[in-house]
């Protein structure tokens, strides 16, 4: 066995209640079709939470195959749906739990993983508000050189969403290129360029459909009341933040 679990995303160690969404990552390409036998959810007295994860019958992988989304139940973490009226929450603040995933779970080539993995974490109280791009505190490197540029959130945010929807585009229009890493237990976004910044102007993009760990986003909560239709809803829209570079 070669094969690996190499991360799981939320990384902090207490997380909301309501956390919508784990993020595990194999160091090489998995099978399909065993998550939901692969993966359970243990409570402080080693009970196994009962159908915790939402059970697609398409798995969502990432194209290599090296990274899949588990969805807690949303039926159970919204209130007042039924399900979360008939089974309750998957967790609740204060609890402590255990994610744990098979050793016996196979990669692409039909050889188990070398050793199982567990992830303990603790539950506080639920997150149901959204996040306020104006309170993120940002950072701005000198201009001619490859510092890098950070932004700092108040919480955590979602770790693959902030992969794809925080950019930033120079004063001509173009993407600057360069290398994200999310640091510090996902609170903290960082930015270094391939070439060295330019003196002048430039916009930071977010996107409105960037989330916290409990699915809340820049747009709207993630309980809400839905009134009629909604035509723009999963269309992201861009927040625009100005700055200067200076020599």
């Amino acid at each position: 066995p070669t094969t690996s679990v190499a991360a799981v995303f939320p990384s902090a160690t207490t997380l909301p209640e309501n956390v919508l969404r784990f993020y595990v990552h194999f160091s090489a390409p998995m099978s399909r079709g065993e998550a939901y036998e692969r993966v359970h959810l243990f409570d402080a007295n080693g009970t196994e939470l009962v159908e915790p994860f939402l059970a697609l019958q398409q798995e969502l992988w990432d194209p290599t195959t090296t990274r899949l989304t588990l969805l807690l139940d949303p039926g159970r973490i919204k209130r007042g749906l039924a399900r979360h009226v008939d089974l309750g929450a998957p967790m609740q603040a204060g609890g402590a739990y255990t994610l744990v995933i098979d050793a016996d779970w196979k990669d692409a080539q039909g050889v188990a993983l070398t050793a199982s993995f567990e992830r303990r974490f603790r539950t506080e109280a639920a997150d149901r508000e959204q996040p306020d791009a104006d309170g993120w505190q940002r950072t701005l490197p000198q201009a001619g050189g490859r510092d890098a540029l950070t932004l700092d959130f108040p919480e955590a945010l979602d770790h693959a969403l902030l992969q794809r929807l925080v950019r930033i585009r120079a004063e001509d229009g173009e993407l600057v290129a360069g290398q994200i890493r999310i640091e510090r237990g996902e609170t903290r976004w960082s930015f270094m360029p391939e070439s060295p910044w330019r003196a002048g102007a430039y916009r930071l993009e977010i996107a409105t459909l960037l989330e916290d760990v409990a699915g809340n986003s820049l747009e709207r909560p993630f309980e809400r009341v839905l009134s009629g239709l909604e035509p723009d809803a999963g269309r992201a829209r861009w927040l625009t933040r100005e700055f200067e570079l200076r020599p």
